[in-house]
């Protein structure tokens, strides 16, 4: 069972909007550069070390762009830990 499917209804609704602002040309794909936003809407305040991290983390076949199942997985994740 994934992390998102873990979460309430409404929490994956607000990750899947927020997700859904940042995905600008609407293809599936967040672009690295676009990830601090992601934090900040989260709330999470991450130095360019902590988002270069997640960064690579996340982009697993090192295309330059996070797939949005990632970026799911990524905070569901972060809302299982508060």
């Amino acid at each position: 069972m994934s992390n998102y499917s873990k979460l309430p209804v409404d929490v994956q609704r607000e990750i899947d909007e927020m997700i859904l602002k940042f995905d600008e040309n609407k293809d599936g794909k967040i672009e690295i550069g676009e990830l601090s936003n992601i934090f900040k809407d989260f709330g999470i305040d991450a130095t360019s070390e902590e988002l270069s991290q997640a960064a690579k983390d996340l982009d697993t076949n090192n295309d330059g762009t996070i797939d949005i199942s990632e970026v799911k997985e990524f905070f569901a994740g972060v809302r299982l830990a508060e």
